[in-house]
């Protein structure tokens, strides 16, 4: 056979201009946006939205969901209107009834309609020959709204950034080669609405536009000229989801007789027989022969007659996996467009893609047609990753993979991050995936949108679980969009139609609008991926019916309801879609309204959640039934795994961000996150041992010791006594933490021992100590084991850890945090290390108290933004973060305060060449960090030349 030019594939992601439109509204809640005065009335057809827990709250929940037009809320406390709530959505009828608060809008926010054309006269900004040279030159993805500054003013729901429009333009040449042929502009992500090309209005979903018919130039001198025009004004969700091009941007080029068409390759596989897989061992994957039904859309744009041939291959550790060969003719007439082909094909003796063997397989699929008709041309040719697996759901033991019982230990997470918003690198995706494995989690859960798919591309290469959500419930186009790009990913086992409020189409969740919206999207799922094996699901208790239109119900919350629903509904299996929403901060050991800040310790959860302990353990049964001890209950997703933008639950301004996460939002740990390290891990050999509080504690003045000092003082290294410290009796009295899977702790303070207690399952252990500065140890112990006594080291322990005193800040220490970067640093443009910077004392301790000023800096440049010059600069600081979610340092900032002693800086690479040697020291960037009356520190990260793997524009 002969080859044609086929598929060919472009970036274009480098060297766009940028500049806001500053002629837009900065706030989109303002006090017009509900102009109809509702109060002293209540209406009908509303949903609860439990989160919301003040009037202010309840209004900016409406105001960010542009479906919202009526916002209620009953203040509770003996009002009329019963028990404090909220209430939103669109009402049926509304009747007098004292005591409720609320306002209305008419209708809902209307989107601009695009125009088809470029009026340059109106708008200069997308003429071609427009000047702008002056504009900021940066890549994507990019996410504009998090650059902004921080307003009391702006939306609280969305993390008071204030949203806004923005040009985007990118001038490029298209080889001449690619003429005649059928091109395509694919973006995978923009938030929220693009002009001018065409249209599209779904800020999580991936789109595509035909090009071919524009007036394209071809050849190396011809410059072609793209604009964008983004409008994120009106987000469609109630938490942070930024703004612009924030995830890439393609041009294909196809061959216009035959092409495979966008996601036209369906690699569904099934073992031949459950009873006999081999299971997975300690050293080897499970196994089974199997088969994989192969399936490709063919397209054809050139209206001719085309006759072909399909040619199947599969790979496994790049090697065939068997030698027979898998072909299927195709024609298609020049009347039609497309024409599938599908084949069998046998995988002997396959190896399972499980969490502890995430084993890959390639499907390539190549596409030949009958030009000469003496011989075969290939004209396309796409590998598809895919892996064999079998998933179960039962009603009365959960969830099953490859024959194997196992607990789903999941996290619901949002997609934005310190520093960068929701325009993450590639690269960081697998380093959120490993967070999540290092509690002992197996899933993920995408909320509440279709993810980048470069997460599900590190979900399959590290064995994690993933529950796949659709934004909204009739978008049926979107869940199209959804399945079709997902189905091949083994890691997806459950495919979502929706989440809470977003499941309802405007008459209620439970009216049969919204059910038959809801089957609909459930019919597409399974037209789209008829054998992969996956439930559809929702997070959603109101579809929890014994005629419910799902097959996994999926519980909100509701612990206490788990044995009432299964009685309820015994045939269907269940899961715990979304539960506990936790609250806390790290290091903070008290609550503080005004400076919004909870405590770390597992007490505290909204009205509707529960704390680790009560949703995860059950503590106190049986009301507190708890995920871990029901049988039935296949696993749970926590919300949140990270904390994210936006929902600053329980307070209000100055919060920017949630305290739901079990990491903060720049990655650090929370104290809470032990509890799932030693609950979902438990290593009884090695048992996870965790003490808290941190041992700074202030006692020069017990009796003025309030009035002496404020929290987060820049003065001193010991923290005022307050929240878990007390005074009892005139003594600062500390209130101590374990967390630990072991069966035994033994706590020590300066040597003397507190006492042993024995660990109840899935809880903690506490004791009230005398507070002195030192040193307290803790040591873990199985229940045979002889104690640690008179204060001499023995080998009887199963684990040690210790929290000492320490002395003011001295020095900082900067290092790669979670190996992001540990390799330096790829010139692709998008590769990124993670800068971890401690404040230390004289004897090398990170001082949990400190917050001096720090700043980063890239060979002695403050570089902010991106807006690198890719000729001369190696690296520039994208963001930095520290998990205060009441700082309201600019994300960009090359300057920010340690948070509890820590900081994270976010280092970027360019595009420039790298040069053979380096004696020059142009194959490294030295990051410096520093802060005044501090010993400073230095890191230097090599920087290499990658070849990317698609060619770019």
């Amino acid at each position: 056979f002969s080859e044609s030019l086929g598929r060919t594939v472009y970036n274009l992601d480098l060297n766009w201009k940028f500049q806001l439109d500053n002629t837009t509204t900065a706030f989109n809640c303002s006090e017009d946006t509900f102009p109809n005065n509702l109060d002293d009335q209540q209406c009908f057809g509303l949903t609860n939205i439990p989160y919301a827990d003040s009037s202010e709250s309840c209004r900016e929940s409406c105001c960010g969901d542009n479906s919202c037009l009526i916002w209620q809320w009953c203040e509770g406390g003996g009002s009329d209107c019963g028990d404090a709530a909220c209430w939103t959505g669109v009402s049926t009828s509304c009747t007098v009834s004292n005591g409720w608060q609320g306002e209305g809008r008419d209708t809902q926010p209307p989107s601009p309609a695009p125009p088809t054309e470029c009026n340059i006269t109106e708008t200069p900004e997308c003429g071609i020959d427009f000047d702008d040279s002056n504009w900021r030159q940066l890549n994507v993805p990019h996410d504009f709204v998090v650059e902004g500054t921080f307003n009391e003013d702006a939306d609280m729901s969305h993390g008071y950034l204030p949203y806004g429009k923005a040009y985007y333009r990118k001038s490029f040449s298209i080889p001449q080669d690619a003429q005649d042929n059928t091109i395509f502009l694919d973006f995978d992500g923009v938030m929220e609405r693009v002009l001018y090309i065409g249209s599209h209005d779904f800020g999580y979903t991936p789109f595509r536009f035909d090009v071919t018919s524009a007036d394209l130039v071809f050849g190396d001198d011809a410059l072609n000229v793209l604009v964008v025009y983004v409008d994120a004004t009106n987000p469609d969700s109630w938490w942070y989801d930024g703004g612009g091009i924030y995830r890439h941007v393609w041009l294909e080029v196809a061959n216009p007789n035959a092409h495979i068409a966008k996601y036209g390759v369906y690699a569904s596989s099934n073992v031949v027989n459950e009873n006999e897989i081999i299971p997975q061992t300690d050293t080897s994957s499970a196994s089974a022969d199997a088969m994989l039904f192969a399936s490709v859309e063919v397209e054809n744009t050139a209206n001719t007659d085309v006759n072909g041939v399909v040619y199947f291959k599969v790979f496994f550790n790049e090697q065939t996996v068997n030698s027979e060969e898998y072909s299927e003719e195709f024609s298609i007439l020049s009347s039609d467009t497309k024409s599938t082909v599908s084949l069998n094909i046998s995988i002997p003796t396959a190896q399972l893609w499980s969490i502890e063997y995430p084993n890959l397989y390639v499907l390539q699929t190549n596409v030949m047609i009958d030009q000469d008709q003496d011989e075969l041309t290939l004209v396309d040719s796409v590998n598809t990753t895919f892996g064999v697996r079998v998933i179960k759901f039962d009603n009365d033991t959960g969830f099953y993979l490859n024959g194997m019982n196992v607990k789903i230990n999941g996290c619901a997470n949002h997609q934005d991050f310190a520093g960068l918003g929701v325009a993450l690198p590639d690269t960081l995706q697998d380093f959120r995936v490993k967070k999540m494995q290092e509690l002992g989690g197996n899933a993920w859960r995408t909320a509440h949108n279709a993810p980048t798919e470069a997460l599900l591309d590190s979900t399959d290469r590290l064995g994690m679980l993933v529950w796949d959500e659709n934004h909204r419930n009739g978008q049926n186009s979107q869940a199209e969009v959804l399945v079709l790009r997902d189905r091949n990913h083994p890691s997806i086992i459950i495919w979502s139609i929706c989440n809470e409020v977003l499941c309802d189409t405007g008459n209620g969740i439970s009216s049969p609008a919204s059910l038959l919206s809801a089957q609909e999207i459930k019919d597409i799922y399974e037209f789209y991926d008829p054998t992969g094996q996956r439930p559809v699901s929702a997070n959603q208790n109101e579809w929890v019916t014994q005629n419910s239109v799902l097959d996994l119900l999926g519980y909100d919350y509701a612990t206490d309801n788990y044995d009432r629903y299964h009685n309820r509904t015994p045939t269907f299996p269940a899961i715990s879609s979304e539960t506990s929403s936790a609250v806390s901060d790290r290091s903070e050991y008290a609550n503080n309204e005004t400076t919004g800040h909870v405590t770390g310790y597992d007490t505290e959860a909204p009205s509707w959640g529960q704390t680790a302990e009560q949703a995860w353990g059950g503590i106190d049964e049986p009301d507190e039934q708890g995920i871990l001890t029901r049988d039935f209950m296949s696993g749970g997703f926590v919300w949140t795994g990270f904390d994210y933008k936006g929902e600053p639950t329980p307070y209000q301004w100055p919060d920017i961000n949630s305290h739901f996460g079990i990491y903060d939002i720049a990655g650090f740990d929370e104290d809470r996150c032990y509890w799932y390290r030693a609950w979902w891990k438990q290593h009884p050999d090695a048992p996870t041992l965790y003490v808290f509080p941190h041992w700074n504690w202030d006692t020069t003045d017990v009796n003025d010791l309030v009035a002496k000092q404020t929290s987060h003082s820049h003065s001193s290294h010991l923290n005022k006594c307050e929240g878990m410290c007390r005074i009892v009796k005139g003594v600062v009295t500390v209130e101590v933490w374990v967390f630990s899977e072991a069966p035994q702790v033994e706590l020590f303070l300066n040597g003397d021992s507190l006492g042993t207690q024995n660990m109840p399952m899935y809880g903690h252990l506490s004791w009230d100590v005398p507070y002195t500065p030192g040193i307290l140890e803790a040591y873990a112990y199985n229940n045979n084991n002889n104690n640690k006594v008179d204060g001499d080291e023995t080998d009887d322990y199963l684990s040690y850890t210790k929290v000492e005193t320490t002395n003011e800040p001295y020095s900082l220490k900067a290092s790669i945090k979670d190996d992001v970067g540990i390799d330096g640093l790829s010139n692709d443009g998008s590769d990124v290390a993670f800068i971890q910077v401690q404040v230390l004392d004289n004897e090398g301790r990170v001082v949990p108290t400190a917050n001096n000023i720090i700043t980063f800096m890239i060979d002695e440049n403050q570089n902010q933004l991106n807006t690198e010059n890719t000729d001369t600069e190696r690296a520039f600081i994208a963001g930095t973060g520290n998990g205060d979610p009441s700082d309201h340092t600019n994300d960009k900032s090359p300057t920010r305060p340690a948070y509890h002693g820590l900081v994270l800086g976010i280092i970027q690479s360019t595009t420039t060449t790298i040069s053979d040697d380096d004696d020059d020291g142009s194959n490294s960037v030295v990051v410096s960090v520093s802060a005044d009356g501090l010993v400073g520190d230095s890191l230097e990260l090599s920087i290499h030349s990658t070849s990317f793997k698609f060619s770019r524009l």
